[in-house]
């Protein structure tokens, strides 16, 4: 299918979350509309910017899969717990779908389009509650990190005996990958302010780590991923090139 047409799914499922209160059931608004946004935005995101990444991510296969499954896991478990401390969810039962409602039409909705609906797992005094965001920020996020370790343990082969190049690189994508993890630990140290969802008066401290740092991961891991990309494909035809003239000489 065309780009357009997810461009007018994301229309779609913005303008329904923005009036569900109009709805009897705006529950089932919220989680349908949300699921037609998300969807319209992560196949966007894989199909362009993202797709280099996947398709690494793909040729590795169960490797590759594996890497960013584990990756995942950390990651969901980390921001799982973070949105449970902002929103102060409970009485969940194992699993179940959450949202926040609104009392009426407002564009401030389009914010609660970023905490709600979310997957709540767990009970008593550990609950994950992953918002759609986390869950398709996290997945983005794990495909550019798996994506750019591929690429570079494919430099390295490639590079063996100045392999030690792409140690700064590899530090870049280690630091940027395990930086979203570390929120729950900045959350649980200086315990900001959390924010009421509800009302959605004033976006806190939290809400602006949990927020804007995904966004700021992403695109520094995605310009890292992009560099490493031309940096490599210039150093391997600079050294093939040295390598000719070597032999030519001899």
């Amino acid at each position: 299918m065309k780009p357009f047409f997810y461009f007018i799914l994301i229309a779609i499922g913005l303008t329904y979350f923005l009036i569900s209160p109009l709805f009897p059931n705006q529950e089932a608004v919220q989680i349908l509309s949300a699921l037609v946004f998300w969807y319209g935005v992560v196949y966007l995101a894989l199909a362009f910017p993202l797709r280099r990444a996947l398709q690494l991510v793909m040729s590795w296969k169960s490797k590759g899969l594996l890497l960013l499954s584990s990756y995942l896991l950390v990651h969901y478990v980390a921001y799982g717990l973070l949105l449970e401390r902002i929103l102060g969810m409970g009485g969940v039962n194992l699993f179940g779908i959450t949202y926040s409602p609104v009392q009426s039409v407002s564009l401030s909705n389009y914010l609660v389009l970023l905490y709600s609906p979310s997957v709540a797992i767990g009970n008593g005094g550990f609950l994950l509650d992953l918002s759609f965001f986390s869950l398709v920020m996290g997945l983005m996020i794990g495909i550019v990190v798996v994506g750019t370790l591929i690429k570079l343990l494919k430099l390295k082969s490639s590079i063996k005996r100045d392999s030690w190049i792409v140690a700064l690189p590899l530090t870049g994508v280690l630091a940027g990958g395990t930086c979203c993890v570390s929120i729950s630990g900045i959350v649980a140290e200086y315990g900001l302010s959390a924010l009421a969802v509800g009302g959605l008066a004033v976006i806190g401290p939290i809400d602006a780590i949990y927020f804007g740092l995904p966004f700021l991961t992403l695109a520094s891991l995605w310009l890292l991923f992009e560099t490493i990309k031309d940096a490599s494909s210039e150093y391997v035809s600079g050294n093939n090139q040295y390598l000719r003239k070597t032999q030519s000489c001899r």
